[in-house]
Order: structure tokens, then C-alpha cells, then sequence
């Protein structure tokens, strides 16, 4: 294990909750373990202006008892410069942490809670503290601490300027400032610690570690996957819906929609039928939401689906879209209408278009049954589907049906 030893001055740099405060209490018990005449000051700049603030300030003061029982205390919003100067020593360990919130006091003083109405700043008076654009003389003062100082000085700081460019003038303020804060610190420091990896302090290695987080950022986003567009669909009525992604949970209230969904193999994706969907028999446990005449509108709703299944004629449609649920109409009459309904939802919804060559019903024999020979006969529906489906027109006579099934007689 390595052993951790203070340096003259250093500087820890991360991301939230990346560890920076423990890397400093580390550095902290390594230097009180040193010597009996070691001591230490934590320099907290934190401010409690509110109860989620104060317990967390609280939990950290707890934790700092018990395991830094030798570490004095110090709070110090706003005058940090001064702080280290006054409690450094030959043989005392400064900490502060951190320099952060130190900066948004400097930048965005906060109303304190016990001030009186008649103290408080008017709309158009000037805030007490330093103004957000004149920070320079602070920081200039805290290198000169650092530099000043007669013992060892350890500060936590945040790395927020690897992100892209914030939106906000006052957040860019903030990150700009920040930066400069970061910068001039890590020059009058002689050992900077980034998340744990120390090398000697040198300002224009910050500015070469800020670039290369900048190229290292670029080339993760031109890495990435370009993000899939809104999926659009124009159903029967002309009515078009847009979909951030391939719906989850389908209600199909049409039980040739339903064979359509099943047939696309996607029943997995189905969460309620009307009472006539019963193919393929999977399609069975699902709950039955009535049918088109007298839709089940409280039971739809209640399961909560992305996007409800209906025919045009659906008196379900109005109700469901006034309160807020997807409705495509389609209905498939002819086997091109099947077709063309199967292509849609397959293409629209980018789910896919292979179907299995067991038949689904008519819907999905409809797409794989050869071009009809034109010159002969149009054929009934029924026979062209059990056709297409491979199987023969049986005979419609009364002897033929009861030689075939004798029960029926």
C-alpha cells in the first residue's frame, strides 16, 4: 500500500462525489501520524441556509469527529485568505474544503435567514458582497496565502469545466471563475492531487489537462450513437402520431390489428385486447376491454398503454385521445389492406418485418400468398384466404359437409 506524505502545499481536483474530501482527511491522518507535535485546521466553507444544507454539513461533522478526532474546526465563508494565514503554522496542517462553495459565496451571496426585512436588499439596491465579476484581487489573495504559508496547506476544489458549454451567463460565469480559480491555485501549490494522481504543479500543465478533457469529451460525443429521430405514423384517418420510441404496451381493440401485432412478433408487447381477439391463444389471458360498440374506457386507461389499437369506426377514439392516450386507427379489409397495415406498424414502429412462416390467421398468410392470376375468376375472401393459406375450399353442400363431419348431421 502506498504511503500517503503531505506536500508543501497541494491541491485535490474531481468531480462530485468522486472522493476528493476523503483523499484529504487521508492526507490528514498520514500527517497527524507522523508526529505527536503535528496538528490540524479544517477550514469549512460551507454555509447552512437551509435544513438539507445543515444536515449535511452536520453528517460531515460527525464523521470528521470520528475519524479525525484531532482536527479543529474552522468556518470561513468568505474571508479564506486571511483563515490560512492566521491559522498556519510550521507544524499544523491547513485543509480547506473547499473552494467551490467558498466561490459561489463570493459570487452569489445568499439572504441570510435571520435578517430583517428592513436590512434586506431592495430590487434595485446593490448586494453587499463582492460583485460576481470581481473576484481576481480574492484569488490573487488566496495564492499569496498559499505561497505565505509557514506549514503545509491542503485544498478540495470541484472540476466542473469538463461538461459542455452551460446555457445559463451566470453558470458560464461561474465555470470561467472557477477555471481561473483552479489555475492559480494548482500554480502556487507544489504537489497538485487530480483524484488521486500527483505530479509537480505547473500552470500550463492545468491548461494542457483542461484541453485534453476537452478532446477526450469530443471524442466520446463522436463516439456515440446519433440519437434515433421521433418515429411518425399517419394512421386511416390521416391523423399523424409521433413516438419518442417503438411503443412498450399495446392495446389492440380489433382483433385483426391484434393478429397483425402477434404476427410481427411482438404479443409480448400487448397488455389488453378487445373481447373477439382470441388468435394466437396467448392473446387469451390478456383482459378483455369490450369491444368496439362498448369499449372498457375506464379499464384501457387503467393499464396505462402508449398506444391503443382501434378501427376507424371505434367509438372509443375521442374518448381515449381527450384524455390523453395515442390512438391509431387502421383496419385492414382486404388482404392489400393487411399488407399495407403490417408494413406500417413494422416500418413506423422499427419493429420487424420477417415473419414467421407459421400462419398468424389471414393476416399473416395475406403477405406471403403468390399473385393472383387475373385472367381467371375472382374468387369469395374466404376461399382465397384458406387458398393462400395452403389448404383447399372444401364443398359447401349439405352431403359434403356431413360425410366430412357427421356430427354436424
Amino acid at each position: 500500500m502506498t504511503t500517503l506524505s503531505v506536500a508543501r502545499s497541494e491541491l485535490i481536483l474531481g468531480g462530485q462525489r468522486s472522493g476528493k474530501s476523503r483523499r484529504a482527511e487521508r492526507l490528514t491522518q498520514a500527517w497527524l501520524a507522523d508526529s505527536p507535535d503535528h496538528g490540524a485546521v479544517f477550514i469549512a466553507t460551507a454555509q447552512a441556509w437551509d435544513d438539507e444544507m445543515r444536515e449535511r454539513i452536520a453528517c460531515h461533522q460527525r464523521d470528521r469527529a470520528e475519524r479525525l478526532p484531532g482536527m479543529a474546526t474552522v468556518e470561513e465563508p468568505l474571508h479564506l485568505a486571511q483563515a490560512i494565514a492566521q491559522h498556519s503554522r510550521s507544524n499544523t496542517l491547513v485543509v480547506v474544503d473547499c473552494l467551490t462553495l467558498w466561490l459561489t459565496n463570493r459570487l452569489m451571496p445568499a439572504e441570510r435567514p435571520d435578517e430583517r426585512p428592513d436590512e434586506r436588499p431592495g430590487e434595485n439596491s446593490r448586494p453587499k458582497e463582492t460583485p460576481a465579476h470581481d473576484v481576481s484581487g480574492d484569488i490573487a489573495m488566496i495564492s499569496g496565502a498559499i505561497h505565505g504559508a509557514a506549514g503545509p496547506v491542503v485544498l478540495v476544489s470541484n472540476e466542473i469545466g469538463l461538461g459542455v458549454i452551460p446555457m445559463g451567463r451566470e453558470t458560464r460565469a461561474f465555470v470561467d471563475a472557477l477555471g481561473w480559480l483552479n489555475q492559480d491555485v494548482a500554480g502556487a501549490c507544489r504537489t497538485r492531487d487530480a483524484d488521486g494522481s500527483r505530479f509537480a504543479a505547473h500552470p500550463e500543465r492545468f491548461a494542457v489537462k483542461r484541453i485534453a478533457g476537452w478532446l477526450v469529451l469530443l471524442c466520446l460525443v463522436l463516439a456515440a450513437p446519433v440519437r434515433a429521430l421521433p418515429l411518425q405514423l399517419t394512421d386511416d384517418r390521416g391523423v399523424t402520431l409521433t413516438f419518442a420510441q417503438s411503443p412498450q404496451h399495446i392495446v389492440s381493440m380489433l382483433p385483426s390489428l391484434t393478429e397483425s401485432v402477434c404476427a410481427l412478433e411482438q404479443c409480448h408487447r400487448l397488455i389488453g385486447v378487445d373481447r373477439y381477439s382470441n388468435y394466437p391463444a396467448s392473446v387469451k389471458r390478456l383482459p378483455e376491454l369490450g369491444g368496439g360498440i362498448d369499449p372498457n374506457i375506464e379499464g384501457i386507461v387503467a393499464l396505462k398503454p402508449d398506444v391503443v389499437l382501434v378501427a376507424t369506426s371505434s367509438r372509443a377514439t375521442g374518448r381515449l385521445e381527450a384524455l390523453g392516450i395515442k390512438v391509431v386507427a387502421l383496419e385492414p379489409k382486404t388482404h392489400a389492406d393487411v399488407r399495407r397495415v403490417l408494413r406500417k406498424l413494422g416500418a413506423c414502429w422499427r419493429f420487424p418485418t420477417t415473419l414467421a412462416p407459421t400462419a398468424c390467421g389471414a393476416s399473416s398468410t395475406a403477405v406471403s400468398r403468390p399473385p393472383r392470376n387475373r385472367s381467371r375468376p375472382k374468387p369469395r375472401r374466404v376461399g382465397s384466404t384458406l387458398r393462400s393459406a395452403g389448404g383447399p375450399m372444401p364443398p359447401a353442400s349439405p352431403p359434403s359437409l356431413a360425410k366430412r363431419s357427421p356430427g354436424w348431421a
